[in-house]
Protein backbone atom coordinates (compact mmCIF):
# COMPACT_ATOMS: atom_id res chain seq x y z
CA UNK A 1 0.00 0.00 0.00
CA UNK A 2 2.87 2.39 0.82
CA UNK A 3 4.50 2.07 -2.70
CA UNK A 4 0.81 1.63 -5.00
CA UNK A 5 -1.55 3.18 -2.76
CA UNK A 6 -5.43 2.41 -3.30
CA UNK A 7 -7.53 2.51 -6.71
CA UNK A 8 -10.87 5.00 -6.41
CA UNK A 9 -12.94 1.59 -6.28
CA UNK A 10 -11.08 0.26 -2.99
CA UNK A 11 -11.24 3.48 -1.26
CA UNK A 12 -15.43 4.05 -2.57
CA UNK A 13 -15.31 0.65 -0.93
CA UNK A 14 -13.71 1.41 2.52
CA UNK A 15 -15.57 4.62 2.33
CA UNK A 16 -19.07 3.06 2.88
CA UNK A 17 -17.76 0.82 4.77
CA UNK A 18 -16.38 3.05 7.48
CA UNK A 19 -19.97 5.58 7.10
CA UNK A 20 -22.62 2.43 6.97
CA UNK A 21 -20.79 0.53 10.25
CA UNK A 22 -20.56 3.60 12.59
CA UNK A 23 -24.24 3.55 14.01
CA UNK A 24 -24.27 -0.24 14.12
CA UNK A 25 -21.02 -0.22 16.19
CA UNK A 26 -20.90 3.39 17.84
CA UNK A 27 -25.09 3.63 18.71
CA UNK A 28 -26.26 0.70 18.66
CA UNK A 29 -27.17 0.72 22.59
CA UNK A 30 -27.76 3.46 25.67
CA UNK A 31 -24.53 2.87 26.43
CA UNK A 32 -23.04 2.56 23.05
CA UNK A 33 -24.05 6.22 22.32
CA UNK A 34 -23.35 7.59 25.92
CA UNK A 35 -19.59 6.64 24.94
CA UNK A 36 -19.51 8.08 21.94
CA UNK A 37 -20.84 11.42 22.71
CA UNK A 38 -18.21 11.17 25.64
CA UNK A 39 -15.13 10.41 23.18
CA UNK A 40 -16.73 13.44 21.17
CA UNK A 41 -16.20 15.46 23.77
CA UNK A 42 -12.86 14.33 24.76
CA UNK A 43 -11.83 14.63 21.01
CA UNK A 44 -13.25 18.39 21.19
CA UNK A 45 -14.77 17.28 17.72
CA UNK A 46 -18.11 19.44 18.22
CA UNK A 47 -21.19 19.25 18.79
CA UNK A 48 -21.91 18.52 15.48
CA UNK A 49 -19.39 16.11 14.87
CA UNK A 50 -22.06 12.98 14.13
CA UNK A 51 -23.59 14.84 11.01
CA UNK A 52 -20.43 15.80 9.82
CA UNK A 53 -18.47 12.84 9.96
CA UNK A 54 -20.23 11.50 6.89
CA UNK A 55 -19.00 14.77 4.75
CA UNK A 56 -14.92 14.47 6.03
CA UNK A 57 -14.73 11.02 5.19
CA UNK A 58 -16.32 11.41 1.93
CA UNK A 59 -13.35 13.98 1.67
CA UNK A 60 -11.30 11.62 1.63
CA UNK A 61 -8.89 11.55 -1.88
CA UNK A 62 -6.82 8.73 -2.86
CA UNK A 63 -3.59 11.05 -2.77
CA UNK A 64 -4.81 11.54 0.74
CA UNK A 65 -4.91 7.69 1.74
CA UNK A 66 -0.98 7.55 -0.30
CA UNK A 67 0.30 10.14 1.10
CA UNK A 68 -0.82 8.75 4.80
CA UNK A 69 0.35 5.04 3.85
CA UNK A 70 3.74 6.43 2.64
CA UNK A 71 4.31 8.30 6.05
CA UNK A 72 3.06 5.16 7.98
CA UNK A 73 4.14 2.21 6.05
CA UNK A 74 7.59 3.88 5.45
CA UNK A 75 10.41 1.20 5.08
CA UNK A 76 13.19 2.84 6.01
CA UNK A 77 15.15 0.45 8.50
CA UNK A 78 15.13 0.79 12.22
CA UNK A 79 15.81 -1.88 14.81
CA UNK A 80 14.21 -2.56 18.21
CA UNK A 81 15.82 -4.66 21.05
CA UNK A 82 13.92 -5.11 24.05
CA UNK A 83 14.69 -6.93 26.93
CA UNK A 84 17.97 -7.10 29.24
CA UNK A 85 21.47 -7.12 28.02
CA UNK A 86 22.55 -10.45 27.31
CA UNK A 87 25.27 -11.14 30.12
CA UNK A 88 28.29 -10.62 29.12
CA UNK A 89 27.83 -7.93 26.54
CA UNK A 90 29.42 -4.80 26.79
CA UNK A 91 27.09 -1.57 26.02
Amino acid sequence: MADDGVSQEELEAAKKNVIGGYAIDNLNSSSAIANTLVGIQMEDLGIDYIERRKQLIEAVTVEDVRSAARQLLSTDPAVMIVGPPLKGRKE
